[in-house]
């Protein structure tokens, strides 16, 4: 149950907020509130635990942004949690990811590869190498997905954007070190 939990992370809050305000009806500053609580009480618990990952704090800045929004100037507040949601939520993301790594710090792929590696490769150059080109490729999917959910029709602003990462990145990272060791010449993921 523990793993499943911290698999999923802080995203529950997502569906949880667009299920209450959309399928629910909840008011959306209400909706936007659970959100942001699940956010912050998923962070002081993978924080203690060890599983916080940048991710996470991309969760947490879409719902205290939007929160803040509503409460500053409603209708910034509605544009950017209710007429254009999931746009914004991989925006988030795709700055979470690729901001950081631009920037010369740690991609968010380390969080999780850290997870199934052993703690000898995790200083190594070809360990940064491959999480630096998996958080750039996720970065580019997360902008892709963002890119999508501009049209308004809902397949395209929910459904295909949602169903981009575990489709499209999932896979991508569970062949993509071993398929990049192979043409480097190399065997096995790095344990």
């Amino acid at each position: 149950m523990k793993r499943i939990y911290f698999a999923l992370g802080s995203f529950i809050g997502l569906p949880i907020f667009l299920v209450l305000y959309l399928l629910v009806k909840v008011p959306l500053m209400a909706a936007a509130l659970v959100g942001l609580a699940y956010a912050v009480v998923y962070i002081a618990v993978a924080w203690r635990a060890g599983y916080l990952t940048k991710l996470d704090w991309a969760v947490l800045a879409y719902f205290l942004t939007g929160s803040v929004l509503l409460l500053v100037h409603e209708p910034s507040g509605r544009f950017v949690l209710s007429d254009h949601s999931t746009t914004f939520i991989f925006l988030s993301l795709f700055c979470a990811a690729f901001f950081p790594v631009v920037l010369g710090f740690e991609p968010f792929t380390v969080a999780f590869a850290r997870r199934t590696t052993s703690p000898e490769v995790w200083e190594t150059a070809l360990f940064k190498d491959i999480n630096r080109i998996m958080t750039l490729t996720w970065a580019g999917l997360f902008l892709v997905a963002a890119a999508i959910s501009l049209n308004r029709h809902p397949v395209f602003q929910y459904v295909i954007p949602t169903l981009m990462p575990p489709i499209l990145g999932i896979p991508f990272n569970r062949r993509f070190p071993e398929w990049y060791l192979k043409r480097l010449g190399q065997q096995g993921t790095p344990k």
